[in-house]
């Protein structure tokens, strides 16, 4: 994505439903999960933590990794779209990445070929109607479904 997108592993440092429960009511759940960026997973298998925020070891060869904290990261994200603000176009970009990836994987990820199947159905939507900017849209959201991922705009 060219760093237009911070793209993390999430999981809970909690263990239980109350303390789901609680902090939800809270609103501390981002305050009380582990966060890694996908990228520093890179040939790892696992991530082991013992405490919420974003240090934790990566195995299959031990690795600690210690980041900077997730509000952080997000304030980073944030800053380096500035200036990027044309949302018809980053969408666009968001929408073909997401396809250029479901290609190259499909080979050997069921979930890529499910959604360029589904994809495919909606793109025949797009020869009748034109509607590009709500296409791009559906798409990713789409994907996101398919894929069990949260998007969230900065």
């Amino acid at each position: 994505m060219r760093r237009r997108a911070l793209v993390v592993y999430a999981s809970p440092a909690f263990h239980t439903l109350d303390e789901l429960y609680n902090h939800t009511e809270a609103q501390a759940i981002v305050e009380n999960t582990s966060f890694v960026k996908v990228e520093r997973l890179h040939n790892h298998k696992q991530w082991n933590y013992y405490q919420p925020g974003t240090n934790g070891v990566a195995h299959s060869e031990p690795e600690f990794i210690e980041d900077i904290p997730f509000y952080s990261m997000i304030e980073q994200a944030g800053e380096f779209s500035e200036g990027n603000e044309n949302h018809s176009d980053n969408l666009h970009f968001l929408h073909k990445m997401t396809l250029e990836a479901c290609h190259e994987i499909q080979e050997h990820n069921p979930i890529a070929r499910y959604y360029l199947r589904i994809h495919g159905r909606l793109m025949r939507i797009q020869e009748i109607y034109e509607v590009e900017e709500t296409i791009d849209y559906v798409a990713f959201n789409l994907f996101c479904n398919v894929a069990k991922l949260k998007w969230l705009v900065i």
